[in-house]
């Protein structure tokens, strides 16, 4: 099913994998309780905090991410995740549409559930560490932060431990965030592609999505 991510043509992760020249997995997460019983469609928020409404569809697409989708999305093997004890995953996604044309705003939120906390977060220093590499081979190219006209800035989120934020920025303004954290089994990505997007809107996107994870 297309989602509104796949028409994302820029992200912070793809454009730093042309810079750097390393693979860049294409999310970010947030990783949860255990609860296995509990359907993946149920954690994952079926509605946007306050600040986002009016500018994305109230609807959400949604759908599930099997093990070759998701190895696919990450730029990790099947293996990997296997290995990790990947075993299911979910998304869902609001983009702004007028008159059946992409409007440039989406959030997209992606759950994936391992069968350990361990897994989970050992899945997750996979990516951080794969995003960190490439930050360092865009850093010692250019300005520190910035490279082909894209500065990173990196920020946290009260209220969920772990959690680790990222603004990608061009010309000065914002375009898009990404936060990764780790709750118990599950780990998700709570993505907002929108010119001006702030991360008191992020963290209250992350926020809201933590709260809906089993404790």
């Amino acid at each position: 099913m297309p989602t509104a991510r796949q028409a994302i043509v820029h992200s912070i992760w793809s454009r730093l994998q042309m810079i750097a020249g390393v693979a860049v997995l294409g999310i970010v997460a947030t990783a949860c309780s255990s609860g296995s019983a509990t359907p993946l469609g149920s954690l994952v928020l079926s509605q946007l905090p306050p600040s986002f409404h009016g500018y994305v569809s109230d609807k959400a697409q949604t759908g599930s991410r099997s093990l070759a989708e998701a190895s696919k999305t990450d730029g990790l093997a099947e293996g990997t995740l296997t290995a990790d004890g990947f075993t299911a995953g979910q998304e869902s996604s609001w983009s702004q549409v007028s008159m059946g044309a992409y409007l440039g705003h989406t959030v997209d939120i992606f759950l994936y559930r391992f069968s350990t906390s361990s897994g989970a977060k050992l899945f997750a220093t996979a990516i951080t560490d794969q995003l960190h590499k490439a930050l360092s081979v865009a850093q010692a190219q250019g300005a520190p932060g910035e490279a082909g006209g894209m500065a990173v800035t990196t920020f946290g989120v009260p209220g969920v431990p772990g959690a680790q934020g990222y603004m990608d920025s061009e010309a000065g303004q914002s375009i898009e965030s990404v936060v990764t954290f780790t709750k118990g089994s599950y780990w998700c990505d709570a993505q907002v592609h929108s010119p001006g997007v702030t991360a008191a809107a992020a963290m209250a996107l992350v926020q809201a999505q933590e709260r809906n994870l089993p404790a």
